[in-house]
């Protein structure tokens, strides 16, 4: 039996689940061991319709047994941050955006290819700075395997 951790896409049009990984330190202090022991909010790509949003803890749905796309869970289980340029003239600080990789994929380019058709919807830089609309080309500051979610084989 496969036990899943669920965000719903916010995109109405969309509303895919997204499946996310354990974190390598479970919240267990607030009783939500699906999220990450800092408890802050995260910024997902939906991998359907290439939408971002903040997701917070209280947002996941904890889901177990015969799920219907138990194969796909199973091959997309590492979280990528991927670290983009905020944007906004004279910030310095990165909006961080996670993206679902299968294992084996080469996450530089299965990140650049997500980008380019990403769509951020009033998500946050590290200074509070909000972003809404496709990235700028050549964006992408840094890429790596996010250290809050356990892995998969990469």
């Amino acid at each position: 039996m496969l036990n899943l951790h669920l965000l719903v896409c916010q995109n109405h049009e969309c509303e895919w689940h997204i499946s996310i990984p354990l974190p390598t330190h479970p919240d267990t202090s607030r009783h939500q061991p699906w999220w990450p022991m800092d408890g802050l909010p995260r910024n997902f790509l939906c991998p359907k319709c290439k939408h971002v949003f903040e997701y917070k803890s209280s947002e996941v749905l904890p889901v177990s047994g015969g799920y219907k796309d138990q194969d796909l869970v199973r091959k997309c289980n590492n979280v990528v941050c991927v670290e983009v340029s905020c944007g906004k003239a004279g910030c310095a600080t990165p909006l961080q955006i996670h993206i679902l990789i299968a294992r084996g994929q080469d996450m530089y380019e299965e990140a650049r290819l997500a980008l380019q058709q990403a769509i951020p919807h009033d998500v946050l830089c590290q200074s509070g700075d909000a972003m809404s609309g496709p990235l700028q080309a050549g964006s992408i500051l840094s890429v790596r395997l996010d250290d809050d979610w356990e892995r998969g084989n990469v």
